[in-house]
């Protein structure tokens, strides 16, 4: 029986490489292609078929935790490998715990990326031993954290990660200047973070891997 391999990167090079190397080991395999996740999910959504998806976490249409997630909301038993250039143990922590079943990182060579997908295709997770040790509960306490401030604090904190100051953010929310600066202070508190700069960091940590809903 015909293995399916859906491969989503929306480089065109780097979605030709990785067809390159999984025809190098399964020549015989059904090969879909996919340069966004709507693209992908329209295919998925199509067809009873199993399949083993070789996926970027940065897309056009998508990104992160988000990627994942949308994947798994149509079949939990998909097997995914994620291919980024994020090197980042917590995270890869973290989409082990998720059930992902690989996370490949885009600075390898391209011996140690063909070796990758074959372990892969062939059943076997891959990770890197590093994150069988991280602990990624934190960040799933983050996770929680952040997404249970309000809309008007992601609003801050998003207004704050693109350099506007307090002044600007005030006029842009229709807040006075102390009641933004009490809405911050909330904002800390809940995050247990130190300050606003680190609040603000959290942010753009969390916003950047789609960890923000």
């Amino acid at each position: 029986m015909k293995s399916n391999i859906l491969i989503i990167e929306d480089h065109y090079f780097v979605r030709e490489a990785i067809e390159t190397c999984v025809k190098e080991i399964d020549n015989d395999c059904n090969i879909l292609k996919s340069s966004s996740l709507n693209e992908a999910m329209a295919c998925l959504k199509n067809t009873s078929a199993e399949f083993k998806i070789i996926t970027d976490l940065d897309l056009s249409d998508s990104y992160g935790f988000n990627t994942v997630k949308n994947i798994f909301n149509i079949n939990r038993k998909f097997d995914i490998m994620i291919f980024t250039a994020h090197n980042d143990f917590e995270l890869q922590s973290y989409f082990m715990k998720m059930g992902v079943m690989g996370y490949v990182t885009k600075n390898k060579t391209v011996d140690e990326v063909k070796a990758s997908i074959k372990m892969f295709l062939n059943g076997e997770k891959i990770f890197d031993p590093i994150a069988y040790v991280t602990n990624s509960d934190l960040l799933e306490i983050k996770y929680l954290r952040i997404n249970k401030l309000s809309k008007k604090e992601k609003d801050i904190l998003k207004y704050f990660s693109e350099g506007n100051s307090i002044d600007n953010i005030s006029n842009i929310l229709s807040l006075s200047q102390i009641t933004l600066n009490q809405y911050i202070s909330n904002i800390v508190k809940k995050l247990n973070c130190k300050n606003r700069y680190t609040a603000v960091m959290e942010y753009q940590f969390m916003k950047k891997y789609g960890f923000i809903q």
